[in-house]
């Protein structure tokens, strides 16, 4: 049994969301992906609900890829309790960055959160 974690978070359009045409195209939304042993658990923060679902396929980060979401592997990190808090709309975003233990009130955009998860693998 293969006790690794593989964790990703996943960006992508959102057409049909006319209000979120003014976000850079391709980073209109963003999702938290992670494997445990041979299941996904795909964690899918909407407007208006949050989507958990569980897969077993073995190809859906490619599949995500060839659909045209950008995938991003996250290392583990370090998560600390920040003294700060700071009221934030509750957005797919700020989901994400509690998700991972980003306490960054400047990324408030799915391509600002790529930026951020990217920036130190140029």
């Amino acid at each position: 049994m293969n006790d690794k974690i593989h964790q990703y978070v996943v960006f992508m359009d959102a057409p049909q969301k006319a209000y979120l045409k003014a976000l850079k195209q391709g980073f209109r939304h963003c999702a938290y992906v992670v494997k445990h042993n041979d299941e996904w658990v795909i964690y899918d923060p909407l407007s208006n609900y949050t989507d958990l679902m569980i897969s077993s396929d073995p190809t859906l980060i490619t599949r995500f890829e060839k659909a045209g979401f950008v995938c991003v592997p996250i290392k583990t990190r370090n998560r600390t309790l920040s003294r700060r808090v700071c009221p934030e709309f509750i957005t797919c975003v700020t989901q994400i960055k509690r998700i991972l233990g980003i306490h960054n009130i400047f990324i408030q955009t799915p391509h600002q959160l790529y930026k951020f998860l990217t920036k130190d693998k140029s």
